[in-house]
């Protein structure tokens, strides 16, 4: 096999979204090929590539000393993908060399995997290169990884290093600041005085049931716009029995801004208006240490310089009204919010100092895992109800989020979970272990091998989507497969529940099983700047 042969066979792999075990030869015209133009091409070589595992190393850290810097930046970049797995000496050693490399970009990228493997043994080494270092936006990206890998001797040299250049600046504070103590001792007070408003922030779709919800405990909610419920109340710990909200902020002003240089202005006119860092203060537990807080500004049409320099002066302005507070981007007890849509700029925070336990059992995670809180949406959707505890499917589980917040909705008799990865089903147990649930059971196994013989009350998933899973192409026949399997595995009356991003593929395999399954309803949803559904169906 020549080169060219085996590059075709890799356009086949990628269509059809499949890897592959490669030859040694193969793994070296893989590795000969991470400088091709087509970048889905170049992403998907690396991760066949990785996927070789250990069987690649050997002509990785050959190709270290490529002639062509690019394919010396992939193969570092590589190497710490594999490392992430078992961080060998050898490997180790070659983040290090890659420091002195000639090419600026192999110099950024083997910090930077240093810093994300918090390798001690590269501490002296990063300090070494950012002495020598001439590239200017090289320097910001080691200091960050000083800051990541910590240690005695990374904050000894941050604390005395002087910054040459703004982006230099900004990397040290944020290496330093991961160098504070972890937050204040501060809490939120657990009883109120008096009722403050919130908002409930959730994915655009799942305002209803996050209403529902917030009846069920008693708490009147009106929607303030797409994703964000708004009420008043005296216990906000309580709000955290919710499993449909994914944010909670405590408004602080609206205003209207009509020139983009007026911003830090009208923000210091709100916080002085409205006295609102005082009233942060009041509403923890009295502590002699400061808040610790981060500042957030979001808008569509908010240049990153602009958001820089905003960022800069709100840290000026509450440095100049209040000596309670210590600004700490990496380990913060609340985040002051900036939004600006059109010509409105409203102001929130959000408090970190309420505990947020609702998805701690979320110990591990897979590629393309589903958010925990559309999870619990999923589960909570208007559907019809069983009068007697169901049993559950999820024939493509992943980590178990669907099933266990299924099973925290209501009383299952028993939920079992297929998924053909391994790796994903160790992290399932790992996640239901945590739970504390004891009715759920875990198959590593292929969907399609389910028998008919057994038949459940309703099967609940996340479909394969998305480059991370597949392809459009794989999911033809998968989604094909699993509409046939599903008359033989769901009783009479029982519920289809499936969440994915293949909108117009789920739609007529509907309508192909048309006799046999009937299509309640579709909800669609916003999570991510995606726009998947949650189809609900019904055996008949």
């Amino acid at each position: 096999m020549d080169k060219k042969i085996f590059l075709e066979k890799i356009q086949v792999l990628k269509k059809q979204g499949k890897k592959t075990k490669l030859s040694d030869e193969e793994i070296k015209y893989a590795i000969d090929s991470l400088d091709v133009k087509d970048l889905k091409l170049r992403f998907f070589i690396g991760d066949l590539i990785v996927f070789q595992g250990a069987k690649s190393l050997p002509k990785l850290l050959e190709e270290i000393r490529n002639p062509k810097p690019e394919i010396r930046r992939s193969t570092i970049y590589l190497l710490g993908e594999i490392a992430k797995k078992k961080k060998k000496p050898i490997i180790i050693n070659s983040f290090c060399k890659g420091l002195l490399d000639e090419d600026p970009k192999v110099r950024r990228n083997s910090g930077i995997i240093l810093g994300n493997l918090s390798i001690r043994e590269g501490v002296k080494k990063i300090i070494t290169a950012i002495k020598k270092e001439k590239v200017n936006w090289v320097r910001p990206s080691l200091i960050l990884a000083l800051g990541a890998i910590g240690g005695k001797t990374a904050k000894n040299f941050l604390s005395t290093y002087q910054a040459k250049t703004e982006d230099e600046q900004e990397a040290l504070r944020k290496a330093l600041d991961r160098l504070l103590p972890k937050k204040s001792n501060r809490k939120f007070l657990k009883t109120l005085s008096e009722p403050v408003e919130i908002e409930l922030w959730t994915f655009k779709g799942l305002e209803t049931v996050l209403m529902d919800e917030a009846k069920q405990l008693g708490l009147k909610t009106k929607k303030k716009k797409n994703g964000i419920l708004s009420t008043i109340t005296k216990d906000l710990y309580k709000i955290f029995s919710l499993r449909t909200f994914s944010e909670l902020l405590i408004p602080i002003g609206v205003i209207k801004v009509l020139n983009p240089q007026e911003y830090p202005t009208k923000i210091e006119q709100l916080l002085q208006e409205k006295d609102s860092l005082r009233k942060i203060i009041s509403l923890h537990k009295d502590n002699s240490s400061p808040l610790y807080y981060r500042v957030e500004v979001r808008g569509k049409e908010i240049r990153h310089s602009l958001r820089r320099q905003m960022i800069k002066e709100i840290i000026k302005i509450i440095n100049t009204c209040s000596s309670s507070f210590t600004n700490s981007p990496s380990n913060y007890d609340i985040e002051i919010r900036v939004i600006i849509e059109d010509d409105i700029l409203e102001l929130l925070w959000k408090p970190f100092t309420i505990p947020d336990h609702r998805f701690a059992y979320r110990l591990k995670d897979t590629p393309a895992s589903i958010n925990p809180v559309v999870a619990a949406g999923m589960a909570r959707l208007p559907k019809p109800r069983f009068n007697f505890p169901p049993e559950i499917l999820d024939p493509f589980c992943g980590s178990a989020t669907i099933l266990i917040e299924r099973a925290l909705k209501e009383k299952c008799k028993k939920l079992i979970g297929v998924d053909i990865s391994k790796e994903a089903i160790e992290a399932a147990k790992a996640n239901v272990a945590a739970s504390g649930l004891k009715n759920i059971t875990l198959i590593n196994d292929d969907m399609r091998h389910i028998s008919g013989q057994k038949k459940f009350d309703e099967i609940i998933t996340n479909m394969p989507f998305g480059l991370r899973v597949g392809s459009h192409a794989a999911n033809l026949k998968l989604y094909q497969d699993f509409f046939c399997l599903i008359p033989k595995i769901l009783k009479q009356n029982g519920l289809i529940t499936l969440y994915t991003q293949e909108i117009n593929l789920t739609t007529h395999l509907f309508r192909n099983f048309k006799s046999s399954l009937k299509l309640l309803n579709i909800h669609r949803l916003e999570v991510g700047g995606l726009r998947p559904a949650v189809f609900i169906g019904q055996k008949i």
